[in-house]
């Protein structure tokens, strides 16, 4: 025989002069609402057994919201309902911030004089200090912030004490835990060196590129040991177990239809990382195979490349054989590629503007990228410039490309700008593949991806000449989520260096940051023509 005690359950209700919203009672108490029960305008029920924690669970929270002298009690409504009665009363009031600082805090405080004392504001007020400390290389500071309370008088008085002291410096690294994988690897792809100054921010981007190499499933900075000035960064590795990776996609993209693709990766066959990589759409089908060797050279990393590619275009279809070679070298805000390109390019089922031929093109190249944002996965304040270069050695060509964008934090929101703006200097005998195309989530965003090409042009073929802007206006909705205003502008020409016709792109978007980068999702239309549209979806930095 088995006896079974069932406690009583109640509805969760309250009453009385609120600041706060119901449901941030409701989350506050763990009882938060889902939206069937919103919907529905049904309560929260709970155990009886629970009331008296959650007594004391709002106690605390309005102590901790400035309400020191708040009062609750409890009553029932009726047989099932429970309602919390709540009587605020006067709340703490912060009167004074009395600072005395040698390093600029005052932005960083969370609380202002008139405002209520509220405890977890007070407490990120602290870690915003001790975060900025750490970004400029502060790590060896006397801090002392104090909040004291004249409760009899709902005052607040904060008084708060800052020697930064001298800037700290990276005495030493350690790096442990690897055992395939040189420690002259992982010392090539941090951003923080021997000698240099601490910075909070160097080690935050080393632990991200270390981790996007592959070789590591357990990544760790310690930066605790500290004699004065000088820290010692430990490293502490864990190489994966798993080396292989199978990945396959299948997808829908609105200008390209059903996508499929398929990837094998091999993280660490000597140190080496060979991948085969297969994508089919209805405008690219390609195999290929490549090779990532990182510190071949002093600390440049060496990245092979050989591909099929078949490509449809408006005008033309095109085949593709290339092998592409190419070193890398990065640091905390600038990177650079150089490298050469051999492509064997068949134009095929081509339209009377475009002859059928085949040709070959080697290229050498280079590419260089400023970086001083604040962040390379959601930035708020900074700029980068990107530029690209690149000359054929087999035909009259030559491109150049720059690109810059800037952003800046508003009282409310982000504003990026950018601009674009890439030549061609090539004769008449240059392949169709290597014209300026526009277009799609990276370029102007009411148009498919490469769906543009010379506006001047009877035959819809790129264009040598490319000018591109965008304005996009980032405002926060709800934590984590941001919605997006966006003018995008592209002048492309069949001729170098001409500018006078262009079309335009405006339209909304939703920005979600996250660890693999920002997930983008922007619907644009041309304000001239609403024909042109698209909807189009982005996972990572799309500057």
């Amino acid at each position: 025989m088995f006896l079974i005690a069932y406690a009583k359950m109640y509805f969760i209700d309250f009453a009385g002069k609120l600041s706060f919203e119901k449901e941030r009672l409701y989350e506050e108490l763990g009882l938060k609402q889902s939206w069937w029960q919103k919907l529905r305008n049904r309560l929260p029920q709970v155990d009886e057994k629970l009331l008296p924690a959650l007594y004391e669970e709002l106690e605390l929270f309005y102590k901790e919201q400035g309400f020191w002298d708040a009062q609750i009690s409890a009553a029932l409504r009726n047989e099932n309902t429970i309602v919390f009665i709540i009587q605020e009363n006067r709340p703490i009031i912060v009167k004074n911030i009395a600072i005395t600082s040698n390093f600029p805090i005052s932005n960083l405080l969370t609380l202002k004089p008139h405002q209520r004392f509220i405890i977890p504001e007070f407490i990120k007020s602290k870690e915003n200090i001790k975060k900025a400390l750490l970004q400029k290389g502060y790590c060896s500071y006397t801090f002392n912030p104090k909040a004291y309370i004249l409760h009899k008088k709902h005052s607040a008085y904060i008084v708060i004490y800052l020697d930064k002291g001298r800037v700290c410096k990276i005495k030493d690294i350690q790096i442990s835990g690897t055992s395939t994988i040189s420690p002259k690897i992982v010392a090539d792809h941090i951003y923080i060196h021997k000698g240099e100054r601490f910075s909070k921010a160097k080690i935050d981007e080393s632990y991200k590129r270390l981790y996007s190499l592959g070789y590591f499933r357990t990544i760790h900075f310690d930066y605790s040991k500290k004699i004065k000035n000088q820290v010692t960064l430990a490293i502490y590795l864990k190489e994966r177990q798993k080396k292989h990776l199978y990945k396959i996609g299948v997808g829908f993209e609105s200008d390209q239809g059903f996508v499929g693709s398929f990837t094998y990766k091999d993280f660490n066959f000597y140190t080496h990382q060979p991948q085969i990589k297969l994508r089919y759409s209805r405008l690219k089908k390609q195999i290929a195979l490549s090779l990532f060797s990182p510190s071949v050279w002093q600390s440049y990393d060496m990245s092979n490349e050989i591909a099929y590619t078949k490509e449809e275009f408006k005008q033309f279809k095109s085949r593709i054989l290339g092998l592409r070679s190419k070193f890398l070298q990065e640091s905390f805000s600038l990177a650079y590629s150089f490298g050469i390109e051999a492509q064997k390019i068949d134009i095929y089922s081509a339209s009377p503007c475009v002859k059928s031929h085949s040709s070959t093109f080697i290229a050498p190249f280079a590419k260089l990228l400023i970086d001083r944002r604040n962040s390379k996965i959601f930035p708020t304040q900074g700029y980068f410039l990107l530029a690209d270069l690149a000359s054929s050695l087999t035909t009259t060509y030559l491109f150049a490309s720059a690109e810059l964008g800037y952003y800046t934090k508003l009282p409310k929101g982000v504003l990026f700008a950018k601009a674009k703006l890439a030549q061609i200097f090539a004769d008449n005998s240059l392949p169709p593949t290597k014209l300026l195309y526009a277009g799609g989530i990276k370029s102007n965003r009411a148009y498919s991806y490469r769906s543009i090409g010379a506006l001047n042009s009877p035959c819809g073929l790129g264009g040598k000449s490319l000018l591109e802007t965008s304005i996009e206006f980032r405002y926060p909705i709800i934590k984590g989520v941001y919605t997006a205003l966006f003018w995008d502008r592209t002048y492309l020409n069949a001729k170098t260096l001409r500018f006078d016709k262009s079309v335009d792109g405006i339209g909304i978007g939703t920005l979600i940051p996250s660890q693999i980068g920002t997930i983008k999702a922007y619907f644009g239309f041309n304000p001239s023509d609403f024909s042109h549209n698209f909807v189009g979806l982005y996972i990572g930095a799309a500057f």
